[in-house]
C-alpha cells in the first residue's frame, strides 16, 4: 500500500511538472510573437493571445512556424532571410480565392504571404519549411517554379528546375536546404526523422535533374 501511495504521489508530481513546463512553454511563446514576430512578420492575427492546443488555434501554429524558424540555427539566417522577405502574413479564410485546392502558402503582391487550409493540417516541420519556401518567391530574381519532369507531379508547374549548394533556385532549393539543415542539425530526433522524410520527399517530386547519386548525397 505504501509504494502504491509513492508511486501515485510521484506520477502526480511529474503530471503537475509537465503541466507547468507545457504552460511555461506556451506563455515564453505567447510574449515571443507578440513582442517580435507579429510585428516583424506583420501577422494579421486572428486573436491577441493564443492556446498552445495543436491543432485548434491557426495564430499558435503560424507562431510556432515562426518561432521554428527563429530556433532553427544559432545565427538565425532562416528566420533573418524569411524575415526580409516576408512583408505582411494572411491567415485565409476556408475559401480565400488565393487558395487552390492543393495550395498550403501563396506568396502574393506586395510581398504578403497567404497561408491556406493546407498548411496548418501539415506536420511541424512541414510548416517551417514553407514559410521558408514561400520567403523565396519575395526575391526580384527569384526563378519560379517549372514543369515537372518526373515524380508525383509530372506535367504540372510546380517543380524547382534543379538543385543547387546555394540559394540561387526558387521554393523548393530553399525548402530543401532548410530540410537538410535540421536532417543533419537538430538535437531532437523526431524533428530529424521528420526533415528527412520531407527532404526525401522534396528530391523525388519536387526538384527536376536529380539521379540516385545526387539524392542520396543529400540525404547523407
Amino acid at each position: 500500500m505504501a509504494n502504491r501511495l509513492r508511486n501515485w504521489i510521484v506520477l502526480t508530481l511529474l503530471l503537475a511538472s509537465a503541466v507547468v513546463r507545457a504552460s511555461s512553454d506556451c506563455d515564453r511563446l505567447n510574449a515571443r510573437f507578440l513582442v517580435t514576430y507579429q510585428s516583424q512578420f506583420s501577422v494579421a492575427v486572428q486573436r491577441e493571445v493564443f492556446s498552445c492546443d495543436e491543432p485548434a488555434d491557426k495564430t499558435f501554429l503560424v507562431a510556432q512556424a515562426i518561432d521554428d524558424l527563429h530556433e532553427a540555427d544559432g545565427k538565425r539566417l532562416f528566420y533573418e532571410s524569411a524575415r526580409r522577405l516576408i512583408h505582411r502574413t494572411v491567415i485565409a479564410s476556408a475559401h480565400s480565392p488565393a487558395c487552390g485546392k492543393r495550395v498550403a502558402a501563396t506568396m502574393g503582391a506586395k510581398n504578403t504571404l497567404t497561408l491556406c487550409e493546407p498548411f496548418f493540417k501539415v506536420g511541424r516541420v512541414r510548416r517551417a519549411a514553407l514559410l521558408f519556401h514561400e520567403a523565396s518567391h519575395g526575391r526580384d530574381k527569384d526563378p519560379g517554379h517549372v514543369v515537372c519532369t518526373q515524380g508525383e507531379s509530372k506535367g504540372e508547374k510546380i517543380c524547382d528546375e534543379t538543385l543547387g549548394e546555394t540559394y540561387d533556385g526558387s521554393g523548393h532549393n530553399w525548402e530543401a536546404h532548410f530540410a537538410r539543415y535540421l536532417f543533419q542539425n537538430s538535437p531532437d530526433e523526431i524533428v530529424r526523422n521528420e526533415a528527412r522524410a520531407h527532404l526525401s520527399f522534396l528530391l523525388d517530386h519536387r526538384i527536376n535533374g536529380l539521379d540516385e547519386a545526387a539524392k542520396n548525397a543529400w540525404l547523407k
